[in-house]
Parts: C-alpha cells; structure tokens; sequence
C-alpha cells in the first residue's frame, strides 16, 4: 500500500467488501472522507459493523448486498479483491460508469479488455496491483 499515491480526503468503493477491512486501511492510512463497501455476506458485514464500532471509525458504511448492484458513481477509488469470474461480470458495466478521474485498483487480478495505466510490483517482483481509468 505504501506504493500507492493515494491522495488524502477522498472517498473510497470497496466491490466484495469482506468485513471492510480494507476500507479501514483506507480510512486510516489515507484519512478517507467516506469509504462505503458491499458484500453479500451478511456475517462478515456485520462482523466489520463491530470492528468499526471498536475502532471508532465512523466514515465506513457496509451494504449487505449484491456487488452488481453498487452505485459506481461518486468515489475517487474503486477497490476490487474479486476472482477472475465476477471483475469479467464486471468490466464492462465498471468502465461504463467510471466518471473523470476515478481509479479502479485491482488486487491481483486484472481487468481483460482495459489496459491498467500502471502496475504496482510486489517485494517478490510479481504485479499485484493493477491502476485503471476509463
């Protein structure tokens, strides 16, 4: 994470959210503004609705829902830590809804039909961040 530039204040999307943890990593690292995350597993939502609640982290709101579903619009970040399976369900409705300046950041898996504008490397060498714009 810490090859990331990510600029301070913004707003963050997490797709397949978990129990947030990345959000708070988020929220914390890079002072988020608002970090929201869907997830349709409703155990892990509400998991990371207590992690929140201990940690006092207030700017984080978890959807219990179908990622497919999520608003696109109004993130300066969109995070994706999905399987190859659903960023190909994806991909075409993301990149149809991207707006200016947002960046689509894919943990390990890459998008299939867009090129990334950057690529962040692991310790070991190997692409594990993939930067996207539309």
């Amino acid at each position: 994470m810490e090859k990331l530039h990510l600029k301070k204040d913004a707003s963050f999307l997490d797709l397949g959210c978990g129990d947030g943890g990345m959000l708070r990593l988020f929220s914390q690292q890079f002072d988020a503004k608002k970090c929201v995350g869907y997830d349709i597993n409703g155990f892990a939502i509400r998991r990371g609705g207590r992690q929140n609640k201990l940690n006092g982290v207030k700017n984080i709101t978890l959807i219990k829902d179908d990622m497919r579903h999520a608003k696109l619009a109004g993130y300066d970040y969109i995070y994706l830590y999905l399987y190859p399976k659903f960023i190909v369900e994806l991909e075409d409705r993301l990149f149809e809804h991207l707006e200016g300046d947002t960046v689509v950041i894919c943990n390990t898996f890459y998008f299939v039909h867009h090129t990334p504008f950057e690529v962040i490397h692991d310790k070991r060498g190997k692409p594990r961040l993939h930067l996207y714009k539309k």
